[in-house]
């Protein structure tokens, strides 16, 4: 999905303003040579190339809408945020996130 190409530069741009670790991963559905043909276009690391296989991260519905993210803090996981955001969104979700986790 082109907008989940998009979505890894805004989230990563979030993830760096807020100087936070990035772990992306691909849905396992998707075809291996369109994820290679658009990470090499867009620069995305081949580290976040890889298919996840944790069946944990399909019940919390990582795969239901690309792009989705899951925040991870304080021994606590958020609820995901599926679909296309610009990184001052996604640095307001994991703001608030955050905030909430040290409770």
């Amino acid at each position: 999905m082109p907008l989940s190409a998009d979505g890894y530069q805004e989230i990563e741009a979030a993830t760096t303003a807020l100087d936070l670790r990035l772990a992306a991963v691909v849905d396992p559905s998707a075809d291996p040579s369109y994820v290679a043909t658009v990470g090499d276009d867009l620069g995305i690391p081949e580290s976040a190339r890889q298919p996840f296989a944790a069946v944990e991260l399909l019940f919390r519905d990582l795969a239901v809408h690309a792009p989705t993210i899951l925040n991870f803090a304080n021994g606590k996981v958020s609820a995901p945020l599926p679909g296309y955001r610009n990184s001052a969104a996604y640095r307001e979700h994991i703001g608030k996130f955050l905030e909430s986790s040290r409770r």
